[in-house]
């Protein structure tokens, strides 16, 4: 068999061979003991992970069910700050930040007393 394996990948040396006494029926169960806790364990972990991963994304909640798209204006000044700092973070770091600068100050004015609201104008 291992000979065919040598032809087949197109190896034409074969390995050396080793000069040792063949072990006895114990040593031969001992290693295929070892050698199937090696492959078990890995399968155990990856179903572990697997699983770990599939609670998380069910419990994850959607961001269209969390969040929605609002048109702002922004300077332009800022703006170009803002995407200089992005390309050094990963995606959406940009709206993970702007919701947390907005909250931070809604929260600050939430404190402090407001002004009487205003009336909204009518279309002209």
């Amino acid at each position: 068999m291992a000979k065919d394996a040598f032809e087949k990948y197109g190896n034409k040396t074969k390995p050396e061979e080793k000069n040792e006494t063949k072990p006895n029926n114990e040593a031969v169960k001992e290693e295929a003991a070892k050698e199937e806790t090696k492959t078990v364990a890995p399968a155990v972990d990856v179903a572990a992970q697997v699983q770990a991963f599939h609670k998380q994304q069910m419990e994850k909640e959607l961001k269209g069910e969390t969040h929605g798209n609002y048109t702002l204006v922004v300077s332009h000044d800022t703006m170009e700050r803002l995407d200089t700092l992005a390309e050094h973070f990963p995606r959406g770091f940009k709206s993970e930040l702007i919701n947390e600068a907005i909250a931070a100050y809604v929260n600050a004015y939430e404190g402090v007393e407001l002004p009487p609201k205003r009336k909204k104008r009518g279309k002209r």
